[in-house]
């Protein structure tokens, strides 16, 4: 357990070398990566559990992309790490994404991982999906514990978190080498054809080099450890 802005963090490090830090997506614990983390001994792996998920108490706020890119640069700060490549699956992307731009002199190379895209806009009322966000949030903690509070909150902060990515976008420069790598299923369907766009166009967007990494579910870290260890020591 560390201890940074905003709360105590549990963390994770294993191995020596260059720092490598991997930040999971929606409901991800730091253990999702203990395969990867197993395959990269010449790096300095660090993974932690963001607030209410894993091992990390939570602390009932609703995630903003500024906020974790914070966090991670807080996390490397608290182990004096100036300058670390990141990685960020999913959600996590966007929090990835959002330390480059906002942090770019401590990121090194940066992967995004069959990460999310800014494609959602809001439904209902930011005050409306806040207030259904809290009251389902209250009642998970008292049946379930942290875990799916936390899940349920970051879940409908996802519009907002894409609109900040956007955002970031035109006002914040991304000057650091990027990797977008997208799983792949293997299925022939049209949501693993939109899913394929999706992910070339953030590629092209970002200016990163592109990669398919198949075959592979969702939980790619998981299913293709190898693949993915493969992508921070190119």
């Amino acid at each position: 357990m560390i201890d940074v802005p905003g709360g105590r963090l549990h963390v994770v490090i294993d191995g020596t070398g260059p720092p490598v830090i991997l930040c999971s997506g929606l409901g991800g614990r730091s253990f999702d990566w203990d395969d990867v983390a197993s395959r990269l001994a010449d790096r300095r792996v660090i993974r932690f559990d963001r607030p209410g998920v894993g091992g990390s108490p939570d602390d009932g706020e609703f995630p903003t992309v500024a906020g974790e890119a914070r966090r991670i640069a807080s996390v490397l700060t608290a182990l004096r790490i100036d300058k670390a490549d990141v990685v960020g699956h999913s959600m996590g992307g966007f929090y990835a994404e959002g330390f480059a731009r906002l942090y770019p002199d401590r990121c090194g190379h940066l992967v995004l991982l069959d990460s999310s895209v800014p494609d959602q806009r809001p439904v209902l009322p930011r005050r409306w999906r806040l207030a259904v966000a809290r009251a389902v949030a209250s009642v998970a903690r008292t049946k379930t514990g942290t875990f799916l509070a936390a899940v349920v909150r970051e879940y409908v902060a996802y519009p907002e978190l894409c609109n900040e990515i956007r955002q970031l976008r035109r006002d914040a420069p991304l000057p650091v080498a990027t990797h977008v790598a997208m799983a792949d299923t293997g299925r022939f369907s049209l949501l693993g054809r939109r899913w394929l766009r999706l992910q070339q166009d953030l590629s092209r967007e970002l200016n990163a080099e592109f990669t398919v990494i198949s075959p592979s579910g969702h939980r790619v870290m998981i299913d293709q450890p190898d693949a993915v260890a493969a992508l921070f020591t190119a």
